[in-house]
């Protein structure tokens, strides 16, 4: 039987918590901002994280910060992760684009080009050595050994395996440089990720992120996760306005399937907790949901900006997402560890007419 949630190194008087973070290329340094005010406030502790592609990137930052160095090692590990990813030049926003457009590069005529060329030829021509400006990074900012300490909070990183369609989630024992990249795979730009003769791609499009494993039984533990779940957002549900241009088409149908795992889940869940609230099915665990939203910054830069690792555009979602969080803490905060506070028919179902009981 499995018994209280794993205490090494809590905080004393934090909640514990588990966090689910989504992918979205550079966007995720607006979850870096966010992660940064929950761990600054000192009322919650990490026990577990599910993270895929950029928040498998975040996800491993946390972890390894965590199990070195406590909280301060987590915060100076993201930022010291993001800081460095903005030193990919060949992501920047070009000067002209920007005083044209913004962070808006979806208007931009040089970004469509270079998608419609990009979508000629495939990375297995144009990248033949298979390089990621990302794998030198991620060697340089995370302690793999640390993850495998007894302090480390449990880490759960989704692939999507190529051949068979299915969802794969690493643990922190299985997880390496080769299992982020993994995770961070889109098959238009970089080839497909090997690891012990299977073939990965983006674990997004099986689970962005995957929740189940933060709740499941069949996690291998030997104490139990907490029951609070807090999903960090950077890919907005709804955005208004049809798009038009080819890059702007693809993006918001990536985008589109990206939620689409994370949709049914929640349904999974939200049919759950009905049971569970009446004294059903009481071999499941009541799970209490909550979220920090998107913020306005963050869905007006427009989806080809996850694309852009301009340090000025990842500093200002670091500071979207440390002002969302500081408001998260405040009037959602008190409810971790009572209630849930996230509202998942009234945000992901409301405009589903099959019942929660029939979607689950």
């Amino acid at each position: 039987m499995k018994t209280n949630v794993h205490p090494s190194g809590m905080l004393p008087g934090a909640i514990p918590i588990n966090l689910a973070l989504q992918g979205g290329g550079a966007h995720g340094a607006y979850t870096w901002g966010v992660v940064h005010e929950l761990l600054k406030s000192k009322k919650f502790w990490i026990s577990a994280i599910s993270g895929t592609s950029a928040g498998a990137m975040n996800a491993a930052m946390i972890v390894s910060g965590l199990a070195k160095h406590g909280t301060s090692g987590a915060r100076e590990t993201l930022e010291s992760f993001w800081t460095d990813v903005g030193k990919i030049n060949p992501f920047h926003v070009l000067p002209i684009e920007k005083a044209l457009y913004g962070w808006q590069r979806e208007k931009s005529p040089i970004f469509q080009m270079q998608q419609t060329m990009a979508a000629m030829f495939s990375p297995y021509h144009i990248n033949p050595c298979n390089y990621h400006p990302l794998r030198e990074i991620i060697e340089k900012h995370v302690d793999f050994s640390a993850l495998q300490s007894g302090t480390a909070p449990r880490l759960f990183i989704a692939a999507t395996d190529v051949e068979s369609g299915d969802v794969k989630i690493f643990e922190n024992a299985e997880i390496n440089i080769d299992v982020l990249l993994a995770s961070a795979c889109l098959p238009t730009l970089f080839q497909a990720v090997e690891i012990d003769g299977r073939f990965y791609y983006d674990g997004g499009y099986m689970g962005n992120p995957a929740l189940y494993p933060l709740y499941s039984s069949d996690t291998a533990l030997e104490y139990e996760l907490p029951h609070d779940i807090v999903l960090i957002e950077i890919n907005p549900l709804e955005r208004k306005g049809v798009p038009k241009t080819i890059a702007e088409i693809h993006a918001r149908r990536d985008e589109i399937n990206f939620n689409s795992a994370l949709r049914h889940e929640l349904r999974a869940i939200a049919f759950v907790q009905k049971l569970t609230s009446k004294g059903e099915a009481r071999d499941k665990k009541h799970l209490r949901m909550h979220m920090v939203d998107v913020s306005n910054f963050l869905v007006d830069s427009g989806t080809a900006s996850k694309m852009n690792t301009d340090p000025d555009f990842l500093e200002e979602l670091r500071k979207a997402g440390q002002t969302q969080a500081k408001k998260w803490i405040q009037f959602a905060g008190p409810s971790v560890g009572k209630r849930s506070t996230m509202d998942i028919h009234g945000k992901y179902l409301k405009k589903t007419k099959v019942k929660v009981q029939e979607a689950a």
